[in-house]
């Protein structure tokens, strides 16, 4: 997941250059955020920060969505809004820790 954060935030850098040209990454994107926000815990035990599944590559994935407009096909917004519906659900649970670090990764 370390080379997917890295490209991803190439991505997003020439995305916002030439937002065309990079339309096809909007579909990728939802695919990758959905299996991180899907995934079990110990699925990415490496990248679980304070029981957040990959928290910095979920928040660039987000950030890469922000340069286009929802989606037209009806399956990637239909996947999107699940994420997006999940990742809110998972913010009103009750802390599983009372570190600051805890409440940081969850709110990002």
């Amino acid at each position: 997941l370390g080379v997917v954060t890295a490209a991803t935030s190439l991505i997003t850098a020439l995305a916002q250059k030439n937002p065309e040209e990079f339309k096809m990454s909007v579909s990728l994107a939802v695919s990758r955020l959905s299996r991180i926000v899907s995934s079990a815990s110990s699925d990415l035990q490496d990248y679980t920060y304070y029981f957040i599944p990959a928290p910095w590559l979920s928040v660039k994935l987000l950030r890469l969505l922000q340069c286009y407009p929802p989606p037209e096909d009806r399956a990637v917004q239909g996947r999107l809004t699940e994420c997006l519906e999940t990742i809110m659900n998972k913010i009103q649970e009750p802390p599983k820790s009372r570190k600051v670090q805890y409440s940081n990764a969850k709110n990002a």
